[in-house]
Protein backbone atom coordinates (compact mmCIF):
# COMPACT_ATOMS: atom_id res chain seq x y z
CA UNK A 1 0.00 0.00 0.00
CA UNK A 2 1.36 3.00 -1.08
CA UNK A 3 2.11 6.11 1.47
CA UNK A 4 3.07 9.54 1.21
CA UNK A 5 5.30 11.42 3.64
CA UNK A 6 6.73 14.94 4.01
CA UNK A 7 9.94 14.25 5.36
CA UNK A 8 11.86 16.32 8.09
CA UNK A 9 15.39 18.00 7.51
CA UNK A 10 16.72 16.25 9.75
CA UNK A 11 15.81 13.26 8.73
CA UNK A 12 16.55 13.54 5.31
CA UNK A 13 20.49 14.35 6.67
CA UNK A 14 20.33 10.99 9.03
CA UNK A 15 18.82 8.81 6.07
CA UNK A 16 21.83 10.00 3.21
CA UNK A 17 25.24 10.62 5.99
CA UNK A 18 24.59 8.42 8.21
CA UNK A 19 21.35 6.26 8.45
CA UNK A 20 22.81 3.79 11.71
CA UNK A 21 21.27 7.16 14.01
CA UNK A 22 17.41 6.32 12.27
CA UNK A 23 15.64 3.88 14.55
CA UNK A 24 14.70 0.38 12.54
CA UNK A 25 10.55 1.42 12.02
CA UNK A 26 12.07 5.12 10.24
CA UNK A 27 14.54 3.36 8.30
CA UNK A 28 12.01 0.85 7.08
CA UNK A 29 9.96 3.29 6.04
CA UNK A 30 12.39 5.34 4.15
CA UNK A 31 13.63 2.10 2.03
CA UNK A 32 10.32 1.17 1.24
CA UNK A 33 9.81 1.93 -2.38
CA UNK A 34 6.50 1.52 -2.44
CA UNK A 35 5.99 4.84 -0.40
CA UNK A 36 6.50 8.30 -1.83
CA UNK A 37 8.45 10.77 -0.27
CA UNK A 38 8.43 14.63 -0.37
CA UNK A 39 10.66 17.20 0.87
CA UNK A 40 9.65 20.82 1.31
CA UNK A 41 11.86 23.85 -0.66
CA UNK A 42 12.22 25.42 2.77
CA UNK A 43 13.94 21.73 3.91
CA UNK A 44 16.18 21.49 0.92
CA UNK A 45 17.57 25.31 1.54
CA UNK A 46 18.18 24.38 4.98
CA UNK A 47 20.44 21.53 3.73
CA UNK A 48 22.57 23.19 1.22
CA UNK A 49 22.87 26.46 3.99
CA UNK A 50 23.98 23.64 6.38
CA UNK A 51 26.23 22.44 4.05
CA UNK A 52 27.73 25.57 2.76
CA UNK A 53 28.59 26.17 6.47
CA UNK A 54 30.20 22.79 6.85
CA UNK A 55 27.79 21.52 9.58
CA UNK A 56 28.03 18.41 8.13
CA UNK A 57 29.57 16.53 5.46
CA UNK A 58 27.88 14.09 2.69
CA UNK A 59 29.87 11.02 2.67
CA UNK A 60 30.82 9.63 -0.71
CA UNK A 61 29.74 6.47 -0.39
CA UNK A 62 26.40 5.38 1.58
CA UNK A 63 26.88 3.19 4.41
CA UNK A 64 23.59 0.43 4.78
CA UNK A 65 22.18 0.02 8.47
CA UNK A 66 22.65 -3.71 9.41
CA UNK A 67 20.44 -6.04 10.15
Amino acid sequence: MERRYLLDTHIVIFFLCNPRELNRRVYDILSDYNNLFYVSTVSIKEIIHLYNIRHFIYPHKRTQRPQ
